[in-house]
């Protein structure tokens, strides 16, 4: 089977936040169900267990401010999304964490609290797959 999980996400409108340089890297929180509360969390150690799978996130045209709630979509993270699946305990309906480590630049997208009500500009994660061979 082949997997493919990418998150989606609204730019904002601020200016002078969008850098067609910008690179990340793109990791998970290594846990069978990370905590849903981001007021409180520790990000050190977020990121001390973090997943051995990390996704670079960078390139010519990926990175283009095109307006307020335009889209922009992630490289394929399925290699992140297994890895926190295989942890032991994790049960349908557990909370996934994505971490996102600045190399170069900025670019400004909607979080979940940042897009208040609107719900079409909050961050999506997409998992498609297929069974059987490849």
């Amino acid at each position: 089977g082949k997997t493919d999980a990418r998150i989606s996400f609204a730019q904002t409108g601020y200016s002078n936040q969008h850098y067609t340089n910008t690179s990340v890297e793109i990791s998970g929180h290594a846990v069978a169900n990370s905590p849903r509360d981001n007021n409180n969390w520790d990000f050190p150690d977020l990121f001390s267990e973090s997943t051995t799978a990390k996704v670079p996130w960078s390139g010519s045209g990926v990175f283009v401010d095109n307006g307020d709630g335009a889209v922009i979509t992630t490289p394929n993270l399925a290699s992140i999304v297994q890895e926190i699946v295989d942890q032991g305990g994790w049960a349908d309906g557990n909370a996934m964490t994505f971490l996102f480590e600045r190399g170069a630049g900025n670019f400004s997208v909607y979080s979940r609290d940042g897009a208040g009500g609107n719900q079409s500009l909050r961050p999506q994660l997409t998992v498609s797959y297929t069974t059987g061979p490849v």
